[in-house]
């Protein structure tokens, strides 16, 4: 027999076998913890603004006998409002280290995937100049040249930022407790636009002012995560990243320092190391925008079951 109830956050329907009754389980949707109360069957919820309908899938780390199959689509979550959180640096720390320990090897089989794809469009890159060079001198014009240098870095940048955009996607799922996809990867293209217009902007503010440029980066980086997370507006996203980083600067210097110390120990370590310090750190991040953001409390995944309906 199963207990049916709306989450008191979003209103999705939950299912839940009766055993959970007085327990606490975990929204898949919008990570609300709350207590399994009644038996009465849930009214149809009620639709939610900017919100995805679809559920999360399960975590293997907790046991659910009504699973299903689930579809790897990216699941987001828009339906938590932000609200500015201030964590200690070593539950972030220790959220994040937890995970990467869990799906260190999916994790690894990410980044050598996305390593495969920067090496691949390099030598493409390569070829296309070369081609270009050749074609240059053969009809004494070095436009061609030009061109070809343009269109090749201009593909490889692009080809770049669709799949960090599928990487980001990819990391923040495991980081809620879904199943690590590898098809994530290769899901930048709805963000694609907004994250070039994002890159072009702070690349802008580098060109112009080197200092404020990395002021902007300190105070906003929230915006990267939400312009892909939740589909904020990229002007929109940095006013709303400044209100996550309110008293986090600390905490984002400290993640910048311990993503360079674990950085150097990967390529300490023969330069093989650094296929699996580099989930580390954008696993740290991944959390640490969670986090600020209020979108994720460890201590409450602890008690937690994922049951969706």
């Amino acid at each position: 027999m199963t207990i049916e109830f709306r989450c008191n956050v979003c209103d999705k329907t939950l299912r839940v076998a009766d055993e959970y009754q007085g327990r606490k389980v975990k929204c898949p949707g919008c990570a609300n913890v709350q207590v399994v109360e009644g038996m009465a069957p849930a009214t149809p919820p009620l639709a939610v603004p900017n919100s995805s309908p679809s559920s999360a899938p399960l975590s293997p780390a907790f046991d659910n006998p009504y699973s299903s199959p689930q579809s790897p689509a990216f699941q987001e979550n828009r339906s938590t409002q932000i609200q500015n959180n201030v964590p200690a640096i070593g539950e972030i720390f220790d959220y994040a280290f937890k995970v990467w320990k869990e799906n260190l090897l999916m994790m690894i089989v990410a980044v050598l995937i996305v390593f495969g794809i920067s090496i691949g469009m390099s030598i493409v890159s390569q070829i296309a100049q070369a081609i270009g060079q050749a074609m240059a001198q053969q009809l004494d014009n070095q436009l061609i040249l030009l061109a070809a240098i343009g269109v090749s870095t201009i593909v490889t940048q692009v080809v770049q930022i669709f799949i960090g955009i599928g990487t980001t996607k990819f990391f923040l799922q495991i980081l809620r407790g879904g199943q690590a996809e590898l098809g994530l990867i290769f899901q930048g293209a709805d963000r694609l636009l907004p994250i070039i217009g994002f890159s072009f902007l702070v690349g802008l503010a580098f060109l112009a002012l080197i200092i404020p440029g990395i002021i902007l980066m300190v105070l906003c980086w929230p915006a990267y995560y939400l312009i892909i997370d939740r589909k904020t507006p990229v002007m929109e996203s940095f006013g709303l990243a400044r209100e996550i980083t309110k008293g986090n600067i600390g905490n984002t210097v400290l993640l910048f320092a311990m993503g360079m110390g674990i950085t150097l120990i990967g390529l300490l370590a023969l330069c093989v190391g650094i296929f699996a310090a580099q989930p580390l750190v954008v696993a740290l991040w991944g959390t640490g925008y969670l986090m600020m953001s209020g979108q994720l409390r460890p201590q409450g995944l602890q008690e937690t079951t994922y049951m969706p309906a």
